[in-house]
């Protein structure tokens, strides 16, 4: 079996013995088969046993953020602007904006383009999840990325494990610090 190709892999991932558990994703034989490419049909299933589900995110959990995001979206359009809502406002703005420029060649995350609404609403669930962070620029293109590849649930949960991680975290947030080599 340690002679499969990834094109065979990619065909019968879900009964190939490196995936039959979360722990075999941490094997060496499994990383020297992705250094070769993950086949594009198999990288949603490859990244959701990847990044698993640590936080323990579900679709309530989603659809808590979306509720949120819906209240934010019209306390905006019927309340005079205060604090709250001019920060609303303009985060909103600016996840539009970065998510219009996202991946520009395949024409699919620019406005009217066919993944637009799903990734503006699961960026602005990622951040309103995080509320910690605050808006992370870049945050939308991991989103994009995730989105190409699986539905905008699987992607929120995808999105929050894979970020929720020191190294991915620090480059997105310019932590300059936590990004240099230790040692």
């Amino acid at each position: 079996m340690a002679s499969i190709h990834f094109t065979k892999l990619g065909c019968c991932v879900r009964s190939h013995p490196y995936f039959s558990n979360y722990n075999s994703i941490r094997d060496s034989r499994t990383r020297a088969l992705w250094r070769k490419g993950i086949p594009a049909a198999r990288r949603g299933i490859i990244w959701q046993k990847c990044f698993g589900n640590r936080l323990s995110v579900t679709e309530e959990t989603f659809n808590k953020v979306l509720t949120r995001i819906h209240e934010a979206e019209r306390a905006l359009e019927e309340l005079s602007p205060d604090d709250d809502t001019e920060a609303y406002a303009t985060l909103f703005r600016r996840i539009e904006l970065d998510c219009a420029s996202a991946f520009p060649d395949l024409k699919i995350f620019q406005p009217g383009g066919p993944l637009f609404e799903d990734l503006v609403r699961v960026t602005k669930a990622y951040i309103l999840y995080r509320t910690n962070l605050g808006y992370i620029p870049g945050a939308h293109s991991v989103v994009a990325t995730f989105l190409i590849n699986l539905d905008p649930l699987s992607t929120f949960v995808a999105a929050a494990n894979s970020l929720n991680r020191p190294l991915p975290l620090a480059f997105l947030s310019n932590d300059h610090m936590a990004v240099r080599p230790h040692g």
